[in-house]
């Protein structure tokens, strides 16, 4: 387990228990919540899917401010750092801060910030081409484990395609050279050219090129997941087992967390904590958590501490080992 984490866990918890009456008018002003992405990316529209049932459900006396950001996402993310802690200032990251930070290309990392929620999550499929004689992660294993080097994994480098790959490769104990195709319909390319064995794509890319507009699945369709990287079953899709299903103990998921800035009272994080989750009990949520194929996950306290922990131990090597990933195939 991540060290800082270790102190990490017991300290949130007591500063939640602590939480006093200091903020019981909280908010008496308007909350903002710092986005570090563009208003399209999946934190952006979770944000704005919050957003619209705070204002439906007037959880809120006003609506949040969202403040969205086209840089890097570490320059958003460090505004959101320096933030006053008064209880009205929150960031809302995916995993992609923990690769930066284990890559060392941070000098601060999720620790220095107080959890809050998270909000949802997508987990990875992986995805082979349907003539590859591919069809179970059992054998792709076997196959890279006869035949060594000889299966090729297509990703955007150091994207979350290429973690993906990288976790299942460590934890299969198994060789997967990489090769850089992109995103989900350049790697389909590259697995119908036979140029790579298998890629990882998130659930909501393989509907859009392998399901008809019906909404059932094309059986004409020249990719097929193998397995899926969450811990159950996709509901559209029930016949496509988990890797731990399969015998391999590998997960990878990307939530959506809000957290507030260090030393932020924890009256106001408990309070914030709560508003969201009155939110995500809403039909609005739960259309939007259906509409892209995410888990419709809501933690806070000791549940969310063992969620960053988990999500930590999943990105650490991988993104470690991406660093050394260079563009070929």
């Amino acid at each position: 387990m991540h060290r800082r984490l270790l102190a990490l866990l017991p300290a949130a918890l007591m500063a939640a228990a602590a939480a006093s009456t200091a903020l019981a008018a909280w908010p008496e002003k308007q909350v903002t919540a710092f986005v570090p992405y563009p208003a399209s990316t999946l934190a952006g529209q979770t944000v704005r899917a919050f957003n619209d049932a705070i204002r439906g459900g007037e959880l809120l006396p006003q609506p949040l401010l969202v403040k969205n950001s086209h840089r890097h996402f570490s320059r958003g993310a460090r505004e959101a750092l320096e933030a006053p802690a008064d209880g009205y200032s929150f960031l809302v990251l995916d995993p992609a801060i923990m690769g930066a930070e284990a890559a060392g290309h941070l000098d601060f990392g999720f620790e220095d910030l107080t959890p809050v929620a998270e909000t949802g999550r997508y987990c990875m499929l992986v995805v082979t081409a349907r003539d590859s004689g591919i069809d179970s992660l059992g054998v792709l294993v076997q196959r890279a484990k006869s035949e060594p080097g000889s299966l090729v994994w297509g990703a955007n480098l150091r994207g979350y395609n290429h973690l993906a790959g990288l976790a299942l490769a460590n934890e299969a104990e198994i060789e997967l050279p990489v090769t850089q195709t992109g995103g989900a319909e350049e790697s389909v390319e590259a697995l119908l050219s036979g140029r790579i064995a298998a890629t990882a794509m998130t659930p909501a890319e393989y509907f859009r090129l392998a399901f008809l507009p019906s909404g059932a699945e094309d059986p004409a369709a020249p990719v097929r997941p193998i397995a899926y990287l969450g811990g159950e079953r996709l509901l559209r899709l029930p016949d496509v087992p988990t890797a731990q299903e399969a015998g391999h103990q590998v997960r990878f998921c990307v939530p959506v967390w809000w957290f507030a800035p260090k030393n932020t009272p924890a009256a106001a994080v408990e309070a914030m904590a709560g508003t969201l989750q009155q939110a995500a009990q809403s039909e609005r949520l739960r259309k939007f958590w259906t509409g892209r194929d995410m888990d419709p996950t809501f933690l806070r306290g000791e549940a969310l501490q063992e969620s960053l922990v988990r999500t930590w131990e999943m990105m650490e090597i991988p993104a470690i080992e991406a660093l050394e990933a260079r563009p070929g195939g």
